[in-house]
Parts: C-alpha cells; structure tokens; sequence
C-alpha cells in the first residue's frame, strides 16, 4: 500500500505535550509511529522528551540532538468496520 503523499506534516513545535500518541518525522525524513511526550528514566536524572511507546525509550540517543524530531502528524482514526464484520 502507498503512503498518502497528501499528508501535511506539522512543525514539532506545535505538537501536544499531553500524552497524546502521534507519528514523528526525524530529521525530516523518516516516519516514527506511536511517540508520545513525556518522563522517562534518563539514567543519571528524568528527563522529558519524546518517548517510543513501543519501547518506552527516547526517540533519540545521548550522542543525538532533540532536534532530529522535526514534524508530528496525528494517529488517522482507524478504519470503520464493514456491515456484518465483513473485511475483518
């Protein structure tokens, strides 16, 4: 299936802090699903960045910049189902 080239990305700077899942695009190029803002163990203190919520790891690594994370886009609502549970 083809991604939707459609898709209008947002900055980061205006993506939600609220926990809130969204997908995230690094460095402007790669799409991360399911991230999420918030506290995460960062070894020596906690820290609040954004987080993988497969892995409940930061997004990026302590040789990396916050800023690879450069656009947010929200989770698309999934699809309705069909009449009958057809296409299930």
């Amino acid at each position: 299936m083809a991604e939707n080239s459609n898709i209008e990305w947002r900055p980061i700077e205006t993506a939600p802090k609220d926990g809130t899942v969204i997908d995230v695009l690094l460095w402007g190029t790669s799409r991360m699903p399911n991230v999420q803002w918030g506290m995460t163990d960062g070894m020596a203190v906690d820290i609040e960045t954004w987080i993988d919520t497969f892995s409940a790891m930061p997004v990026w690594g302590p040789s990396e910049s916050p800023e690879i994370v450069t656009h947010w886009l929200p989770i698309p609502p999934a699809p309705h189902a069909f009449p009958d549970g057809e296409g299930v």
